[in-house]
């Protein structure tokens, strides 16, 4: 027995019909698209700044941590070397040792016009 295909339907020429349908299919596929991706891509931005947010973030606490690492080492420098805190002291306080005496270097006020 021979299997009958439903060639009718598809023989059917419905002319300037057909094409407006057809026409119509693809903009309402197009504007159903369309509408995901306006939908979609405020958040696709949001998403961008935040990552270049957590990037810039992610630098500075690079920095910080080594500011801070530094900063332990010269405490811990001020803690355990007496030399350190010597030069430290001789720096900032001006002091100086017994038959020893500080010379301060002073640069001149830039002179004003008149």
């Amino acid at each position: 027995m021979k299997r009958l295909r439903n060639d009718a339907a598809s023989a059917v020429d419905l002319g300037w019909m057909g094409a407006l349908n057809r026409a119509i299919r693809w903009c309402l596929f197009l504007g159903i698209i369309g509408f995901i991706v306006a939908q979609y891509l405020p958040l696709i931005r949001k998403n961008q700044a935040l990552r270049e947010n957590l990037a810039r973030w992610e630098t500075q606490e690079a920095r910080l941590s080594g500011q801070a690492d530094d900063t332990a080492a010269r405490l811990r420098s001020l803690r355990e070397d007496p030399r350190t805190v010597e030069r430290a002291a001789r720096e900032r306080l001006q002091l100086a040792r017994t038959n020893e005496s500080v010379v301060n270097f002073v640069t001149p006020n830039s002179p004003t016009s008149r």
